[in-house]
């Protein structure tokens, strides 16, 4: 059903209260043409508060007829929802259900935003969508939850972020922060528990992707600063640690950790950078640093407390290190231009060094390969041409 009037839109508000003397509260307020509000409120075990304020023409907080958001809280117990939107074109929705101590919060400014948050099984929720400026839209959905906590930020135009806790991840947190234009976030928690994903970008068109489950304390960080860079981290098992920031445009960085400890950090700054970490068993530290352009590292740890670190400045350096066993360290370090590093190490207990610097075309190429145990190795090389080969079995 649906009522018009001159000064304002439809509003509809209905609450649903076990006890009228314990607190329902239901407010709407909504200035301007063609709003629509829909608030319902279920069985209250004390307490449940809903609150929209619309102020300008064509906002809609839900919908009665589908029952799609509008705020709708179901079996209560101190749920609070908020939603404000001031602007144009606004949509927001709103649905929080089973509840105790869960709240929510939309609140929109500008033109033709749209905005999620559905909560669901929810104990101590909070979800927090806010977004400023324009055609920004954000999805967040915290399923049969526990006590987790979701806050997505939008400054700009077109920004895209999807937040989805689900399957009891409890006491996780995913923060999302977005300024620039037609940046876009997906970060999903199932079944990891005390784990936090956070990703903050900067500039226009960078993508995030953020996948933790089945484990306990995860750590994923990715910082982007640019343009049309892409991060991705991977995350399953127990105490995993992963970091990712890419300053510049065009690059590219992927960390995949499995198993139990790991650590990785990324850092990128120039352009058409890329990065691969892959890390599996137990322990392993990775860490790649880029500093120019089309420079390439590829990192894979399966064992036990291996090191890995790449240093790369210049342009168009490739490294490739592979460590299979335990307690083994590499390090390469790589400045000029068209240099190649490999490092494979099995076995345990290798030490393997790898220096290369050049002035102008340098083409640089150093190989180590080392298998069982007590090697050591170190190639240093300074100028071009040069050719170095380590084998130790």
């Amino acid at each position: 059903m649906k009522f018009t009037m001159t000064s304002a839109a439809l509003a509809i508000a209905m609450a649903f209260g076990s006890t009228a003397a314990f607190a329902d509260t239901a407010t709407i307020n909504q200035y301007g043409n063609s709003n629509d509000a829909f608030t319902s409120q279920s069985n209250n075990f004390f307490s449940a508060t809903a609150t929209t304020t619309q102020n300008g023409t064509g906002n809609k907080a839900g919908s009665q007829e589908n029952s799609t958001g509008g705020i709708q809280q179901s079996y209560s117990g101190a749920v609070t929802a908020t939603v404000d939107q001031n602007g144009n074109y606004n949509n927001a929705a709103l649905t929080q259900t089973g509840a105790f101590f869960t709240r929510g919060l939309i609140q929109q400014q500008g033109t033709s935003n749209n905005a999620g948050i559905s909560q669901e099984g929810v104990t101590a929720s909070t979800a927090t969508i806010r977004q400023y400026q324009d055609s920004n839209l954000a999805r967040v959905s915290q399923s049969l939850s526990g006590d987790v906590d979701a806050t997505v930020t939008q400054t700009g135009t077109a920004n895209n972020a999807q937040v989805s806790q689900n399957n009891f991840s409890s006491d996780s947190t995913i923060g999302v922060t977005q300024s620039g234009n037609y940046n876009y976030t997906s970060a999903t928690q199932s079944r990891a528990d005390d784990s936090t994903a956070t990703v903050n970008q900067y500039g226009t068109s960078n993508a995030a992707y953020v996948t933790q489950q089945y484990g306990d304390d995860m750590a994923s960080t990715i910082y982007q600063n640019g343009n049309n860079n892409t991060a991705t981290t991977i995350q399953t098992g127990d105490r995993q640690d992963a970091r990712v920031a890419q300053i510049g445009g065009y690059n590219s960085a992927t960390v995949n950790q499995s198993g139990a400890g790991q650590y990785a950090n990324v850092r990128q700054e120039g352009t058409f950078n890329g990065a691969l970490v892959v890390q599996r068993n137990n322990g392993n530290d990775a860490t790649v640093t880029q500093y120019g352009s089309y420079n390439n590292a590829d990192v894979l740890q399966d064992g036990r407390r291996n090191d890995a670190t790449v240093n790369q400045s210049g342009y168009y350096q490739n490294a490739v290190v592979r460590q299979t066993g335990s307690d083994s360290d590499a390090n390469i370090t790589q400045g000029g231009s068209y240099d190649f590093a490999s490092v494979t190490q099995s076995g345990s207990s290798h030490r393997a060094n790898i220096n290369q610097y050049g002035t102008g075309y340098a083409y640089n190429i150093a190989t180590v390969t080392q298998a069982q145990t007590g090697h050591v190795a170190n190639i240093t090389q300074n100028g071009s041409g040069n050719r170095a080969g380590i084998s130790q079995r």
